[in-house]
């Protein structure tokens, strides 16, 4: 066989093999089952048959049934094959996509006869299994160290010049350099002697091998080699349109053959090629959310890193006549498109021609699907900044970032209202739907930082739906809207989705601007661009000037030298920031002298400049490329230093700048990157940072929306239908999934500078901690003023969800896992002395629901049971019994730690005194709008302060600790005890100044808030006592027990059971009295006493049993829209609403197309319609567009 190029069509069955296994793991998504059943000819099953995934690790054999599963597939292209003694085998093309798939696989019997076939003789056998072997598993490196354990499972056969071959069973083939053991279904193999062409095709398994950690690390190495620049590693790369960045030049090939150049090289290995790097974005378009197509015609691919780095500025964009490198292969499509996953892999061995280097590879350079390297080296080069690409590719694998943005229908709500939402959830840089978490938690928050409701919906796809409705009680001002998932969680609150809106009259929120008088107050910071001023080099300094209200305030001035020399100007341009040039010179200093609207002045020193060091300037001059400048000082202008770029973890790009001079410039494609916050750090050798700098890339990766009517205006009440197109980046139709809200623009009036969207939370809000004011004011127009503006933001607002010298000790296992679609209740179980117990037998019921199931215990005591869907407020009950029935155990229910809201928190607090736009609601308005009858009443709790008569005869017995006639501060009956699901919530709705909260060890426990008005005023000053314990007395017992209270307040005791609860706060004798010197943190900070009823149902705390009501999902209601043709509507009843139309789910169909129709209120005016959502790519898109009604 020719030793550099073998001969042509030799891959293209090969590709069948080698080209469906090469893995991606995409931010630990999770996967399908894949099941079936294998029958024979005559459809009975077959038993133990072997059945794997080809090219990967998995393996099952059939039941007695002929049935089989595989668990937990990722998405995309398999080949699902079988095998059995006595069968032909068979393979499979299978598609894994968003859904559970069964294949069910019909066997026939294998045929021993060769009719017209020669066997050799034995003793050729040799000859013949060392052709094969060459030909089977290559001439490669890693082909010398593969052995084929038993080779005379192998017939050999001959036939007018081939070589034939096929196997009674699966080939044994450890490869030795890449520590595999491979187990091959070989299905045919054929050699022609005469042509020098060999074939061959089946599927094969991979299971490691024993080794030393030694031979585990070069084996590691010797992976990651035979990775680089493989055909699976383009294709990955094309799927991520990532070529150029991972190291291929894949230049356009028009044609073969030049007589004036080298006539005795063959005119296939003369190629006519185009010295312009393809844009793989023109030939790439999504299918869904796990397939691309690729479509291209003829593509000359080298693999080289090095060159790849300055391919982008070398570029000669020429026509010329080069000779095949042995390094380059030759890529024909053979079909019309080409359809690929994330993994390398595409859906027919037959779509590729190739002829090259990538034709060499055999069965020897075969990797598994499971292989995921370390990191892809973005040069052959070693670099020092390699180490921190690997530890931040792992920070983004390990914790990958969801994002979670809500469109509510409208930005402020009267009293009695709906608020009506839909919910994105993204993962990662590109925005894709995330299938990490099945569980979106939405609180809805008061202006005292108090949860007034809460809500568990179900992510499906990435996408939920839910509802609040507004009780007509709520005072008028700002509220909160919060959500997040379990997963979000190990971000931090800073990253949650987190909206504030108004609820009824303006006038009453106390919302102001900054008064004169406050002005000296602004708080003035200055930030020059990377991180430093350095004496000699231009920087550019950006400013921040933020008042008392937290809002941006206006200022104006001149910074000045120490000869008091003007050397720039100083003006806000947006929201209190600006920026200016400065050039500092060694031995000045520099103040900034800063004007206020009332005349007021005020000075400010500049951050000292360096005498030496780095400025790092970036600069987006042109829409389809970054500048990246590196000015140095003299004395470091022969220094190497490292650029990485990344986006949420993603890198962009990783390289060394070598300076020669005082200015090393770098450009970069645009293309490469998604859009959003790119964060750009230059690093030592010693990987230190240097400089940084942040940076807001806008690119053209989202969708285009047209929303249109069939004419202009319409009248009251009339049908309207409108039409919406989307198309993609490419302005092609595309698959979308969408939200639409339709408002009456005249009561719901928008600053649209102001609002939340899909565009301002996704790229901006959600990777930004701190207040942003006006966030959608930098995606209302593309113009200089608004990316200037914009720029100013990224300059002085921090970004950083981690920091560099932090990743060496990061934690990269997360302190919550993701959750799914069911609920899970997990725990432990031990014995009376707090052993844990092994096998114990574990029961968990629900006698509303019908639910029973059990488990055991394992090793270490501990039990789960996951993956049960139940509605909100189910009550279950847990018991655990030991392996003889005893009930002498003790079980303790796992706990997800709550979210406390921090009173303090900035972001908050100025999100709250932002100002907004408010509805058109007075009194009379507010009737009209939300055309409020019957309005109903909160449920009123019985307080009283003067002595209750004794009522022993419902009350049970008390023992020691016993409150004496009018001292307890409040005396509480529970109405509509029944309503309450627990006793927590109970409590909670009915004792002022109180909350649950759970401590650090997961206990529920009782927590001083706000006193009440009474206790304001109470000559003990409650307030210091904000978050300090509260002890609870049950029956004049102190309950001491963190277990036993958890218990309490989860279900032990009954709402409905509770007589009457009592308070004791602020009486020093009381409190004196109800102190135990054993008491935590030196005593309760107040004493709550349940009184039950006598023959109360549950009174007694077994430690063997546990009560839990699992948050469930939330059901979510439908929004009601008047069909004023149906003849059953009555047109007689006003329609004043604000919200004309929602819909959470509008699907495009593959024409990029869909309809939704409603019809009109009332009120005349602009109806405003608003259409936001995402793509199956991860491209966002928002449009928005009014009519009028007449």
């Amino acid at each position: 066989m020719p030793a550099s190029y073998p001969i042509k069509f030799t891959c293209q069955i090969l590709l069948s093999v080698f080209l469906l296994f090469i893995p991606v793991v995409v931010f630990a998504q999770s996967g399908y089952d894949v099941s079936g059943v294998v029958t024979g000819e005559k459809g009975e099953p077959v038993k133990s048959a072997t059945v794997f995934i080809g090219g990967s690790e998995r393996v099952t054999h059939t039941g007695e049934d002929g049935r089989f599963i595989f668990s937990n597939v990722p998405q995309g292209t398999f080949q699902l094959s079988v095998q059995v003694l006595g069968y032909s085998p068979l393979t499979r093309n299978i598609i894994v996509k968003a859904a559970p798939l069964n294949v069910d696989l019909q066997l026939s019997v294998k045929s021993i006869v060769l009719q017209g076939v020669q066997i050799g003789k034995k003793s050729a056998w040799a000859i013949n299994f060392k052709i094969f072997k060459e030909n089977f598993l290559g001439e490669s490196a890693n082909a010398r160290q593969c052995v084929i354990v038993n080779p005379k499972v192998i017939n050999f056969s001959t036939k007018k010049g081939l070589l034939l071959a096929d196997a009674d069973d699966f080939l044994i083939i450890e490869n030795k350099r890449l520590g595999y053991r491979l187990r091959y279904q070989l299905e045919d193999f054929g050699y022609n002697s005469v042509e020098d062409i060999a074939l061959y095709h089946g599927e094969c398994t991979f299971e490691d091998l024993d080794g030393t950690d030694e031979q585990k690390k070069e084996w590691a190495k010797n992976r990651l080699d035979t990775y680089k620049g493989s055909f699976t590693h383009f294709l990955r790369s094309v799927y991520s349109n990532k070529v150029l960045e991972n190291g291929f030049i894949a230049r356009p090939l028009y044609g073969y053959g030049s007589e004036r150049v080298n006539p005795d090289i063959e005119d296939r290995d003369k190629l006519v090629i185009n010295d312009t790097q393809v844009k793989f974005d023109s030939l790439v378009a999504s299918i869904d959310t796990s397939f691309k197509s690729f479509k291209f015609k003829q593509l000359y691919v080298l693999y080289d890193p090095q060159k790849a780095r300055a391919f982008f500025s070398n570029a000669s964009n020429k026509t010329k006549t080069v000779i095949i490198d042995n390094k380059a292969t030759v890529l024909k499509l053979a079909s019309d498109a080409a359809v690929i996953d994330r993994k390398g892999s595409y859906t027919d061995y037959r779509d590729f021609f190739i002829y090259g280097n990538w034709a060499k590879a055999r069965l020897a350079d075969q990797l598994p699907v499971e292989y995921q390297p370390p990191f892809i080296p973005l040069g052959q080069k070693d670099y020092p900044t390699d180490k921190l690409v690997a530890k931040l590719q792992k920070w983004r694998d390990s914790i990958p970032q969801e994002k979670l943005y809500l469109q509510l229908d409208k930005p402020c709500y009267a009293h009695s209202d709906t608020i009506w939402f839909k919910g994105y959830l993204t993962i990662g840089s590109r925005h894709e739907r995330s299938a990490l978490s099945g569980a979106v938690y939405v609180d809805l928050i008061d202006q005292q930082n108090e949860v007034i409701n809460e809500l568990k919906l179900p992510v499906v796809s990435g996408m939920m739906t839910g509802n609040f409705v507004l009780d007509d009680t709520l005072k008028d001002g700002r509220y909160r809207i919060r959500a997040f998932t379990r997963w979000m969680r190990n971000a931090g609150e800073d990253y949650f989705f987190d909206q504030a809106i108004n609820v009824g009259n303006p006038d009453k929120t106390g919302m102001q601007k900054d008064k004169n008088s406050d002005l000296q107050k602004t708080d003035i910071q200055f930030f020059p661009e990377g991180g430093s001023l350095v004496n000699g080099l231009s920087s550019r300094v950006s400013f921040k000037s933020v008042g008392v209200s937290g809002l941006g305030q206006v200022i104006s001035g001149k910074v000045t030298d120490n000869d008091h020399k003007e050397v720039a100007d100083i003006v806000t341009l947006h929201a209190g920031m600006g920026s200016f040039l400065l050039k500092p010179l060694s031995g000045k200093t520099y103040t900034a002298n800063i004007n206020f609207a009332d005349g007021s002045t005020k000075s400010i020193a500049l951050p000292t400049a360096l005498n030496d060091g780095y400025v790092l300037n970036v600069y987006q001059p042109n829409r389809d490329s970054i500048l990246v400048r590196v000015r140095a000082s003299a004395t470091l202008q022969a220094s190497t230093i490292y650029l990485v770029v990344h986006s949420s973890g993603e890198i962009i790009s990783a390289l060394p700048i070598v300076f020669s001079g005082a200015v090393s410039s770098i450009w970069l494609d645009k293309r490469a990157f998604p859009s959003g916050i790119a964060q750009f750090t230059i690093f030592n050798a010693n990987n230190e940072p240097l400089n940084e700098r942040k940076a807001f890339i806008k690119t053209d990766d989202h969708m285009k929306l047209t929303v249109k009517a069939t004419k202009p205006a319409y009248k009251s009440r009339e049908h309207v239908q409108l039409n919406l197109d989307a198309n993609d980046s490419d302005d092609k139709p595309t698959f979308g999934n969408f939200s639409v809200t339709v408002t009456d623009e005249s009561k719901v009036l928008v600053d649209e500078n102001s609002e939340s969207t899909i565009f301002s939370n996704i790229l901006l809000k959600s990777d930004l901690k701190g207040y942003i004011e006006k966030p959608n004011y930098y995606f209302t127009a593309d113009t200089d003023t608004v990316n200037i503006a914009l720029d100013n933001l990224m300059l002085t607002q921090g970004y950083r969800r981690f920091e560099w010298k932090l990743l060496d000790n990061m934690n990269f296992k997360p302190a919550f896992a993701a959750e799914g679609l069911g609920s899970t209740v997990s725990g432990l179980v031990t014995t009376l002395s707090h052993q844990p117990l092994a096998k114990a037998n574990v029961l968990i019921a629900s006698v509303k629901a019908g639910f029973k199931r059990d488990t055991v215990t394992d090793a270490n005591g501990r039990f789960k049971f996951d993956k049960m869907f139940i509605g909100d407020s189910l009550k279950f009950a847990v018991q655990a019994l030991d392996t003889k029935g005893s009930d002498k155990v003790i079980i303790t229910l796992d706990s997800i730690a709550q979210i406390k809201l921090d009173g303090n928190n900035g972001k908050i607090n100025k999100i709250i005194t932002a100002s907004s736009v408010y509805p058109k609601n007075d009194d009379e308005d507010r009737q009209t709008i939300v055309g409020l009858k019957g309005n109903t009443v909160l449920k009123q709790v019985n307080i009283k302060t003067q002595e209750i008569k004794k009522a022993s005869k419902i009350i049970a017995p008390q023992s020691t600790f016993q409150v004496p006639e009018q001292g307890a501060d409040q005396t509480i009956t529970i109405a509509n005890p029944e309503s309450y699901i627990d006793l927590t919530r109970a409590l909670e709705a009915n004792l002022p100044g109180i909350r649950v909260d759970i401590d650090e060890n997961g206990y529920n426990e009782l927590v001083s808030t706000r006193p009440s008005n009474s206790l304001l005023n109470a000559s003990n000053n409650a307030n210091k006592n904000v978050g300090k314990e509260i002890g609870l007395i049950v029956n004049g017992r102190k309950i001491t027990s963190k277990g036993e209270l958890d218990e309490i307040l989860q279900g032990s005791i009954l709402p409905e059971d509770i007589a009457k609860i009592e308070i004791v706060r602020t009486n020093v004798a009381v409190m004196n009295y109800l102190h135990s010197p054993d008491e935590p943190g030196g005593g309760y900070a107040g004493y709550v006493l349940l009184f039950t009823k006598l023959g109360s149902s549950k009174r007694q705390y077994n430690p063997n049993m546990a009560n839990i009501t699992p948050r469930g999902f939330n059901k979510v209601r439908t929004f009601y829209s008047p069909h004023y043709d149906h003849p059953e509507v009555s047109n007689n009843q006003p329609d004043q609403r604000t919200t004309i139309y929602w819909k959470p789910y509008l699907n495009t169909d593959a024409t990029g197309k869909a309809t939704f129709d409603f019809y009109n209120a009332d009120s005349p005016g602009k109806y405003r319609v608003v259409v936001e959502g995402i793509s199956a790519n991860g491209e966002l898109g928002r449009q928005v567009y009014t009519y009028k009604v007449e």
